[in-house]
C-alpha cells in the first residue's frame, strides 16, 4: 500500500497568485462594453476670461446690419453674450476660439433662426469674425487651437 503524500501548505505568495487569476478571469468573462472602444472626445477651449475679454473689446457682431436692431441699453450697458456654434450638434459647444459677441436680441434671434439662416439674413460670416476676434486677442499664439 502507498502512502499518501500530503499537499504542501499554500504560501502566501500562491495566494496571492491564486486571488489575480480569479481576478483576470471575471474580467475575461464580462460582458463586451462598446463604450470601451468610444473615440476621446475632442479638446475644447473653454476660457472665461478671453469671453469677458472679447464681451469688453467687441461690440455685437450684426450691429452693422440693417435688419438688425441691437437690444437697447440697460443702466449696466447693451448686454452682450458670447454665442458659441454647436459644431457636433445640439448642446455641445465649441472652442470658445469659434465664438462670436452677439447682443441678447441677436443672440436669441440667432437660436431661434440657426447659424446659417442667420448668417444669410444678415450677410454676416462667423467664422471669419471669430477668427477676427481670436487673433486680436492676447491668448493668440499661446494658445493651441483648432479651426
Amino acid at each position: 500500500m502507498s502512502a499518501i503524500t500530503p499537499l504542501p501548505k499554500p504560501q502566501r505568495g500562491d495566494r496571492v497568485v491564486a486571488r489575480a487569476e480569479r481576478r483576470e478571469a471575471q474580467r475575461s468573462s464580462e460582458v463586451f462594453n462598446p463604450d470601451d472602444l468610444a473615440l476621446p472626445k475632442p479638446q475644447v477651449w473653454h476660457e472665461p476670461k478671453y469671453r469677458a475679454w472679447a464681451k469688453k473689446r467687441f461690440d455685437c457682431a450684426i450691429k452693422s446690419s440693417p435688419l438688425h436692431q441691437c437690444a437697447p441699453r440697460l443702466a449696466a450697458g447693451t448686454i452682450k453674450e458670447f454665442a458659441h456654434f454647436e459644431p457636433e450638434g445640439k448642446g455641445l459647444k465649441c472652442s470658445d476660439n469659434r465664438g462670436v459677441v452677439l447682443c441678447l436680441s441677436a443672440h436669441v434671434e440667432q437660436h431661434q433662426l440657426g447659424w446659417q439662416t442667420f448668417q444669410a439674413k444678415h450677410n454676416f460670416d462667423r467664422d471669419a469674425t471669430a477668427r477676427e476676434i481670436f487673433e486680436s486677442s492676447p491668448w493668440f499664439g499661446k494658445v493651441e487651437v483648432s479651426w
